[in-house]
């Protein structure tokens, strides 16, 4: 199996794409848990800082998205894929040099310019070399490099972090990792097929196919973002022990129900996959809110971690279904900078809520907006734009 992968040009090189959104994802998850310690121990700040620290990565991610996007349709993805991990390498080589909280800043958003432009050029140059009829597979497989570079990512900066007592080992992790995954594109991706003279105007930064989806994206999210923030202190509050399970079984889910969900979009469709998503994350918060023992805590956050396993990839089905062939890279970018918008708002708006309402509360609000995101996800199926010329993609032409 590997020695076919590794004769065969197009496996080699969605593999080594995979790996390579894996390794900058890695360097997004390592210093997830770290950070806050460093920012209020090392650099004598408060909490706000260190929540800053943590957050700066994906506004600059957000920000940066769309553009990565565009580029790697307009020039290469090879140049963007290989760029935002250089990028993040460089990110993680300023980290053991910072003296000021500035620096430190400065350091995360240039790691989160790469990682954002990672993820677009990957996906599109994978989905360039995949069936038309195997595009869900594709993306769901691709999430699945996202969920294991944050969550393999955090524990793995706690256990640097406990192992030598010191920074300097995650910090050194975070720019030896893309720089490997950097090596690894370079090496094993196989040439492009050459890319057809941009027609017509520009494409905008965020393309008009990725909106409805996007904005889904981001409502979906809120219900993840609620839990993470919210779900220890509200167990603990109810009396329940070893309340950090509930998130342990959304993990566990994510991973276990992704391959499912691979199987389903490409033989029952998007929209079928986005509501049976959409009903298990939010009947996985309604337990979690009425959750007063482990239990019911742990299948709700199973629940929640299966259908948060279903409803990113069928929506960015529905984007690169709808978008031009030729667009790919833009689209990808557009929609997921919504991903970066739904966690940058989800924290803030739980707690926000909580406070207001009640934490049980929050989480039933966040049930009531993630139903929300099917209604707002559009029901064509997605197909592609009139007017635009297709361009065969690569797997068609090999």
């Amino acid at each position: 199996m590997v020695f076919s992968v590794i004769r065969d040009p197009r496996r080699r090189t969605i593999a080594v794409l995979w790996l390579g959104t894996w390794a900058a994802f890695l360097c997004v998850g390592i210093p997830l848990a770290v950070l806050p310690r460093y920012v209020n121990g090392e650099l004598g700040l408060g909490d706000a800082a260190a929540g800053f620290a943590v957050g700066s990565l994906s506004l600059a991610a957000m920000l940066a998205r769309p553009w990565g996007g565009r580029l790697a349709d307009e020039r290469s993805r090879r140049l963007v894929v290989g760029g935002g991990l250089a990028l993040c390498t460089v990110g993680g080589l300023a980290l053991p040099f910072v003296e000021a909280y500035w620096q430190l800043i400065a350091a995360r958003m240039v790691a989160g310019f790469g990682e954002s432009w990672v993820y677009a050029a990957a996906m599109a140059w994978a989905l360039d070399l995949t069936p038309k009829d195997r595009h869900g597979s594709a993306i769901a497989l691709f999430g699945m490099a996202i969920w294991l570079g944050a969550t393999v990512g955090t524990a793995s900066g706690e256990a640097l972090l406990s192992a030598t007592g010191g920074y300097e080992a995650v910090w050194w992790s975070v720019a030896v990792i893309p720089f490997v995954g950097l090596v690894l594109v370079l090496a094993g991706a196989a040439r492009e097929a050459p890319r057809a003279t941009p027609m017509g105007p520009r494409a905008p930064l965020i393309l008009p196919e990725a909106v409805r989806p996007g904005l889904g994206l981001a409502l979906a999210n809120l219900g993840y973002g609620a839990v993470a923030s919210l779900v220890t202190l509200h167990l603990a509050d109810r009396g329940v022990g070893s309340p950090g399970l509930a998130l342990t079984a959304v993990a566990a889910a994510v991973v276990i129900t992704r391959l499912a969900v691979a199987w389903g979009l490409d033989r029952v469709g998007p929209i079928r996959v986005l509501a049976a998503g959409c009903a298990a994350q939010a009947a996985g918060l309604v337990l979690i809110a009425a959750a007063h023992g482990l239990p019911a805590a742990v299948a709700g956050g199973f629940l929640l971690g299966a259908g948060y396993a279903a409803v990113f990839p069928a929506l960015a089905l529905m984007v690169v279904s709808a978008a031009p062939d030729e667009q790919r890279g833009a689209a990808l970018g557009s929609f997921t900078a919504f991903l970066d918008l739904g966690l940058a708002v989800a924290g803030p708006l739980a707690g926000a809520t909580a406070a207001l309402l009640g934490r049980p509360q929050a989480f039933l609000v966040a049930a009531a907006l993630t139903l929300l995101a099917l209604a707002v996800a559009p029901r064509g199926g997605g197909t592609p734009a009139p007017g635009v010329p297709r361009v065969p993609a690569e797997s068609e032409r090999l």
